[in-house]
């Protein structure tokens, strides 16, 4: 039994992308059987002479695992980040992982004694928990405009003065952030920034070996944490992922594989092959910053297309589905349900995904905390394993960073 992708007539460009989203597709139902890619007429995968994906399917599968359906929307806000507000589709659900198992249906049909790799069957749900660290304090210049700020509109609410000013205010809260994790047996990834502190309003606020930074990075150890690159905003467009993935580890004596960037900002076409070139192996970027939910459509971990090499990246994806917002504490609920929809796709596929919150966001409102909570113990209802392992892809091993 060998899967085949009939690709007749289509060009260099379109062949690339059908065989992405065939062994895209393949990889998630847990098929590790080669892909035979001939020229025969019309557009399918097969197996057996049977229809596992026509070509709408494979075209779906792309447009949506690749981010082509947002960029099709043209719709970008001024620094040239997708404006969510483009968002037409169901992002609760996962398409690409439901294609996917259905896939797996029909080989369980069609080969009943199919025997599936051990590494697929071992697969449980796991949850990552993240911190993206923006800022080790609140003695910056813009903190220190919005303090008289939020007397003004009351909706900016922010922290009273002697708050902070308290260099050791923030690093407070973070601590009593890894103390409720350790209560979940949670192993959380932090994401610290490599760039070196700017006056900007996007650039970083402390250098990676300021000794401020030295507990935050002690404290996250101490506790098993992985530590990883929060690359800078304009990391891409200066080729500075190799340089600031160097600093911090010069910093951590070792090395640094995963990576997140700073306010979510990715492109479409030299990303991945830039974060490949600096010698990462997995990031978790591709998420919504006001919506909950699967950018991609898929609730695992998974390749995303290189655009430069015409395939799979060398990086692996894992998906972020949610990122903490301040007005997610007017309606904790609706935020739970659909979270709880979140993890019940998740589940289904046995999948990894991460949550990402901002210690700063603790330090703000304390009722992030009982927020906070709420969330991780939707994640352990559904049975997820929040030790902050995951599995490798095609490979029966473990990444414990």
């Amino acid at each position: 039994m060998k899967p085949v992708l009939s690709t007749g007539g289509l060009s260099r460009e379109s062949r690339n992308e059908a065989v992405y989203s065939a062994r895209t597709i393949l990889d998630l139902a847990g098929i590790a059987l080669e892909l035979r890619v001939s020229d025969e007429p019309g557009i399918a995968l097969t197996i057996n002479n049977n229809v596992l994906a026509d070509a709408r399917t494979l075209m779906d599968v792309f447009s949506i695992s690749t981010l082509r359906r947002e960029s099709d929307t043209g719709r970008f806000r001024s620094d040239g980040r997708f404006d969510e507000r483009g968002i037409t589709w169901d992002t609760l659900s996962a398409p690409v992982t439901a294609e996917a198992r259905r896939i797996r249906t029909m080989i369980e049909t069609i080969d009943p004694g199919y025997v599936w790799p051990e590494s697929m069957e071992s697969k449980h749900m796991r949850v990552i928990f993240t911190h993206d660290i923006d800022r080790v304090d609140f003695r910056d210049i813009f903190s220190l405009i919005k303090i008289p700020l939020q007397y003004i509109c009351p909706r900016r609410t922010w922290l009273p003065w002697k708050r902070a000013m308290n260099p050791n205010m923030l690093f407070s809260v973070f601590k009593q952030v890894l103390e409720l994790e350790f209560t979940y047996a949670i192993r959380s990834w932090c994401f610290f920034m490599g760039s070196g502190k700017g006056f900007g309003l996007r650039q970083a606020r402390y250098n990676p070996e300021d000794r401020s930074v030295r507990r935050w990075l002690n404290s996250a150890g101490s506790m098993g944490t992985t530590i990883g690159l929060h690359g800078s905003y304009l990391a891409a467009e200066t080729s500075r992922y190799g340089i600031e993935k160097k600093r911090l580890e010069r910093v951590l004596s070792k090395n640094v594989s995963t990576h997140r960037n700073h306010y979510l900002r990715l492109n479409y076409t030299d990303y991945w092959h830039q974060l490949a070139h600096a010698g990462f192996r997995l990031d978790s970027t591709v998420g919504y910053a006001d919506r909950i939910g699967f950018r991609a459509g898929i609730a695992s971990l998974y390749r995303p297309f290189d655009p430069i090499s015409g395939g799979q990246s060398a990086i692996s994806v894992l998906p972020l589905v949610y990122m903490d917002r301040s007005y997610h504490l007017d309606d904790p609920d609706r935020i739970i349900a659909e979270i709880d929809a979140v993890f019940e796709c998740v589940a289904q596929a046995k999948g990894q995904v991460a949550v990402l919150t901002h210690p700063e966001s603790f330090a703000l409102d304390d009722r992030w905390f009982d927020l906070y909570a709420a969330i991780i113990r939707t994640a352990l209802d559904k049975g997820a394993c929040v030790d902050g392992t995951l599995p490798s892809m095609r490979e029966n091993e473990w990444i414990i960073h």
